[in-house]
């Protein structure tokens, strides 16, 4: 009985630890469920849980639960001395199915008005198990998984057992969410893969039919505290919802539902010294670094608290990350598994609003900078059309509203501020249908006579919306127009090079980024680039306004094609050299060592050194080429500072790219259902040979590429249908 001894000496201490929501251990030396449960969830007898049970099925529109027949499940109940409960537990492997789900309507509407806590106790034997609290009606998920309305696993306590037994909470969490009570809780495997424990049996099947695991004595307990409710705005989000809630809509939503149960405060002490650590020692962007500084550390290691809640830890540690503004560092998102009809975090897609916005010039009005709607959906509201001009937000100026957002929001920051323009032009659609109550706007007529609009209100706009599951999923993007007509991503999303004929003389050449399909070996993107240029084109516009970045082959592939041994130019990307000394001196040894194949030897490998360089008699060397950026980060910055300074080039540009010289590499989750995070484990130098690079006094990062030509969209061009950065480089290719 040696394994209960350690759940007896853990108990008191842990007792006194958030979160605090497990069956207590007996005099029996078995657990047993606390007098206070609500509900509780043992399985002694398959027949007793077969009401309850619904098993977890593939079909043609998703994930559904179907009820279980009489009867079924009974072999995937244990009855044996390893119970931690009573007699009986669940044993579940992967040939056993998808999973289970347990749906108690009465008992998860009673408790709908009320904070409450999910506890389990599982074990893993191949896969680790999870229970996860799923909340929508009927109507939201329509036995189909994919319009769940939000969930959140739980998550492991430290209590445990010598013999591997695991207790897991939720934590404290709401028993409703935007008037959606509980639906199910979710028992599923996660299944370990390069994800660091982020997929799920029924999304990444295991590649071993015994992979299983136990899960026993599940609980839900009253916890402390009233519901997220009322009203609130981003501005007013503290003080409406507390600490405890996020603001979606309009609408207090208990902020665990977005971010991940908090941890108990040894797991936050740890989580936070360990992101420390990664920031100060061996962060890659040299600028970022220097940003990690005392009081940065200082306030990072202050997220840990006994009254931390989701969103003070999981929100701050986010904030804590992006103000650091490297571009390839990043924390790393919650994984539930699920296609909500909103998502927690913004993204790119027109969203409940089905418009976009791009930034543009309001040469109608004050000649500044602002976000004007681009484009607009068949689901777009009557009250917006394309050309308004946002003037505030929830009556804030949009800018500050967006800069207040933005680092709790995306998944990392530019680090060149004036950048952020592009990057949040993008995500504005879905920023507002999540987090604005009103959005005003002014709009203007061709020529120039402007009025104000009535507030529209948005929170309103967007709840109707998603609840009646009707979601913009266009992709919001920087080009005004596209120049070519070709698409640019493949069925898998990934990056196509896409080739048009402006005139006679001049190709265009139009892209995202530098990851093609590895299934093609980079076909899709390699061989429409070189077709166009072996016709020697005296002209090429180059469309790179989206450029996400990706592998730096692909740079070399297309630099060659404009820049080789006649004009010179070589970029390494340096990691640290040591725990102790980032930037000792043992990273200046001859980089030159490292050209080719020789970037696997001990000494380039363990410094992470990579070199990129011109080389060759490019095919397009005499060509006039009009490089257009506006929202490009990493190859899509490295490529166009080698490209700079080539003859006959010129770059057009509202804001200099992002400034992340380097590349990124995974961070380990820093618990499970969370994504990898991410870091940038370089930095760049740049020089017309590697001996010159290497001998440079400073980083690249910190600064990103200039345009030689700043030119903005403008409102007057928004109006007439006219893209005017293309315009201004085919008017430079034309002189």
């Amino acid at each position: 009985m040696s394994r209960w001894r350690a759940v007896h000496l853990l108990t008191a201490a842990l007792m006194l630890a958030a979160p605090v929501s497990a069956s207590e251990l007996g005099t029996d030396l078995k657990l047993h469920f606390s007098s206070d449960a609500i509900a509780t969830y043992a399985f002694e007898s398959a027949s007793a849980m077969a009401p309850l049970l619904h098993e977890v099925q593939q079909s043609a529109t998703g994930v559904t639960w179907v009820i279980s027949p009489a009867g079924a499940g009974s072999g995937l109940v244990v009855a044996d001395a390893n119970a931690p409960e009573g007699n009986g537990y669940l044993h579940f492997t992967a040939q056993d199915g998808l999973g289970l789900a347990i749906i108690d309507a009465a008992t998860f509407a009673a408790v709908a008005n009320q904070r409450i806590q999910v506890s389990f106790w599982g074990r893993s034997e191949g896969m680790e198990p999870v229970v996860s609290v799923t909340w929508g009606n009927e109507s939201d998920i329509s036995t189909t998984e994919s319009k769940v309305w939000a969930r959140v696993p739980a998550i492991r306590t430290g209590r445990e057992t010598s013999d591997g037994w695991a207790e897991y909470s939720t934590g404290p969490i709401d028993g409703s969410v935007i008037d959606r009570p509980i639906h199910d809780l979710l028992l599923t495997g996660r299944v370990a893969n390069t994800s660091a424990n982020t997929g799920l049996l029924f999304a990444n099947p295991p590649s071993l039919a015994t992979d299983a695991f136990s899960l026993d004595a599940i609980e839900l307990r009253p916890a402390p505290g009233a519901i997220s409710s009322g009203t609130c705005t981003a501005a007013t989000v503290d003080q409406a919802c507390g600490a405890q809630g996020e603001c979606f809509f309009g609408r207090c939503v208990d902020s665990a539902t977005k971010w991940h149960p908090a941890p108990s405060l040894d797991q936050q002490q740890q989580i936070a010294a360990r992101v420390v650590t990664w920031m100060t020692n061996f962060l890659g962007d040299r600028a970022a670094a220097a940003r990690a500084d005392a009081g940065w550390v200082s306030q990072t290691l202050g997220l840990a608290s006994a009254t931390a809640t989701a969103k003070t830890f999981w929100g701050g540690l986010r904030r804590q990350l992006n103000i650091l503004r490297d571009t390839h560092t990043s924390l790393g998102n919650p994984y539930n598994n699920i296609t909500t009809p909103f998502a927690f975090f913004v993204s790119t897609l027109s969203g409940p609003l089905d418009v976009c916005f791009g930034p543009t010039v309001n040469d109608l009005g004050d000649g500044k900078l602002a976000y004007v709607i681009w484009k607009r959906g068949m689901l777009a509201p009557a009250a917006l059309h394309i050309g308004d001009v946002v003037t505030a937000i929830d009556g804030e100026d949009p800018k500050a509203w967006v800069d207040r957002i933005n680092p709790l929001e995306s998944f990392s920051l530019p680090v060149v501020p004036i950048a952020d323009w592009a990057d949040t032009s993008v995500r504005l659609s879905s920023m507002l249908a999540l987090h604005a109550g009103t959005l005003s706007v002014t709009r203007c007529a061709p020529g120039g006579a402007c009025m104000a609009q009535p507030a529209f209100d948005v929170a309103s706009a967007a709840l109707q919306a998603v609840s009646n599951g009707q979601t913009g999923n266009a992709n919001c993007s920087v080009r005004f127009t596209e120049t070519t007509p070709g698409p640019l991503a493949d069925a898998n999303g990934l990056d196509v090079m896409s080739v048009g004929s402006l005139d006679a003389q001049t190709v265009a050449l139009e892209f995202d980024g530098f990851d093609p399909s590895s299934t093609n070996g980079g076909n899709a993107w390699v061989e429409p680039l070189l077709t166009a240029v072996s016709t020697h084109p005296a002209r090429v516009l180059v469309d790179a306004r989206e450029g996400h970045g990706g592998f730096g082959s692909y740079g070399d592939t297309l630099i060659a094609q404009f820049r080789g041994v006649e004009s010179p130019v070589s970029l390494i990307i340096a990691g640290r050299a040591a725990f102790d000394a980032p930037d000792a001196a043992p990273i200046f040894f001859d980089w030159s060592s490292c050209l080719g194949n020789n970037i696997y030897t001990w000494q380039c490998a363990a410094t992470y050194v990579d070199v990129q360089q011109t080389a060759g008699s490019p095919a397009a060397l005499d060509a006039k080429v009009a490089w257009l950026n506006t929202n490009d980060v990493s190859e899509n910055d490295i490529v166009p500072a080698m490209l700079k300074g080539r003859a006959n080039l010129r770059i057009f540009s509202p804001f200099p790219t992002y400034g992340a010289f380097g590349s990124r590499g995974s961070l380990p989750a820093l618990v499970t259902n969370m994504h990898d995070g991410t870091m940038a484990l370089g930095d760049s130098r740049l020089g017309v040979s590697v001996q010159a690079a290497e001998s440079q006094s400073g980083w690249l990062s910190g600064t990103g590429v200039p345009p030689d030509q700043l030119v903005t969209q403008t409102l007057s061009d928004v109006l007439a249908g006219k893209d005017t950065i293309v315009s201004a480089a085919r008017e430079w290719l034309a002189q």
